[in-house]
């Protein structure tokens, strides 16, 4: 019974010690790969930020140049009266 026992906590320090090495080694190879997700994620966000601009621009050029004021009654001109 005893043999069992030790084999048995044998086993789960075998695979607790298993999984701190796994999670040692994924963070060592995390923290590698870092530098390269950043510089990707930056030359994304630039290129997204040329289109957001591009599609804004587009869209100015395409609104009215004198829109009339829709939100205040007609006749009410912000003047206090």
């Amino acid at each position: 019974m005893a043999e069992k026992v030790t084999t048995v906590i044998a086993f789960v320090v075998v695979c607790v010690g298993f999984l701190v090495a796994l999670a040692l080694v994924v963070q060592i190879v995390d923290s590698m790969s870092a530098s390269a997700s950043r510089t990707l994620a930056a030359e994304r966000r630039e290129r997204w930020e040329a289109r957001a601009l591009a599609t804004r621009v587009a869209i100015g050029r395409r609104l009215p140049r004198s829109a009339p004021d829709r939100t205040a009654p007609a006749g009410a001109g912000g003047r206090p009266g």
